[in-house]
């Protein structure tokens, strides 16, 4: 197998660590919205974002007229429960990204940073 191919394994197998972080961090963040805001605010959270999932990935105009009934039909404190509830994914989602940029920039200089398992096993 050549060079190039084992990097683009590599990269594909670090990109669903990645995914898989992001994944995990949703679902804590809707656990810890169904035991602070109870099921009826969860449920309704996670409708918009079945549908708007849908539409992003299929263009399908049943998800957007749900979608828009759904927002529509929002009261005031539902509005910020929904706002906040993607605000936090949108923030996790940027942590972990952060995170993994700097895990691939470590990953990727030559030099061993303290921390790091070669540079313990260099150490010693």
């Amino acid at each position: 197998m050549s060079e190039i191919s084992l990097q683009a394994i590599n990269q594909n197998e670090q990109n669903l660590g990645l995914k898989n972080n992001i994944r995990y961090l949703g679902r804590v963040l809707g656990e810890t919205i169904l035991a602070k805001d109870g099921k009826a605010t969860f449920d309704l959270i996670e409708n918009i974002r079945q549908a708007a999932v849908k539409f992003h990935r299929e263009n399908d105009q049943k998800a957007t007229l749900t979608l828009e009934k759904l927002l529509k039909n929002l009261s005031p404190q539902q509005t910020i429960s929904v706002v906040r509830a993607f605000s936090y994914f949108k923030h996790l989602v940027n942590i972990a990204e952060d995170l993994f940029a700097r895990q691939q920039t470590r990953l990727n200089e030559d030099k061993l940073l303290p921390g790091m398992l070669a540079h313990s096993v260099d150490e010693i």
